[in-house]
Order: C-alpha cells, then structure tokens, then sequence
C-alpha cells in the first residue's frame, strides 16, 4: 500500500452526492505515481462509471469495491464465461 485519500463522509448517504466525476477526479490527484494499480472502496461510490477514464489517466489497473464484488459473485455462482464489461 503506498497511499489512502478518502472524501471524509462518515456516513453512506452523504456518499450518494459524490458526483462520478468527483471520484474519477480525486482518483486521479490522490494516485501515487508509483502504484501498480489502485482500488476505489465503498460500495455507495459510483466509481464503475469511471473505471475506464481512470485508468486511462493513470495507465494502470483500476478496481472498484462493486466490480470485485460482481466478479466474485460470478465466480461463486460458477460463472466462467468472460463478461464484456460490469459497468452499471
């Protein structure tokens, strides 16, 4: 782990206002130039809608806590097939 930002909510409700691009923004800024990858937690967070321009910006792998929570539920339900794109 080379760092951790957070917006300061204490509570989910006041997670809903972020804006997508707020995430994508302080994703961006708060991004150690030398993380392998980052991963943006909290499930109320609607990060999936900025995956991709994120890790455009920073050239590395992005995961938000929703999409591994997708991709392991396809796994325990034995899903192996590919899945396009997990951005909902």
């Amino acid at each position: 782990m080379l760092n951790i930002a957070g917006f300061g909510f204490e509570d989910d409700t006041a997670m809903t206002y972020i804006t997508p691009q707020d995430i994508a923004e302080a994703a961006i800024e708060n991004c150690d130039p030398a993380a392998d990858l980052m991963f943006i937690s909290c499930t109320a967070l609607r990060a999936s809608l900025v995956l991709d321009q994120v890790e455009q910006a920073l050239d590395i792998p992005v995961v938000s806590s929703n999409q591994a929570l997708a991709w392991h539920s396809l796994k325990l339900a034995g899903h192996s097939a590919p899945v396009a794109d997990l951005a909902v």
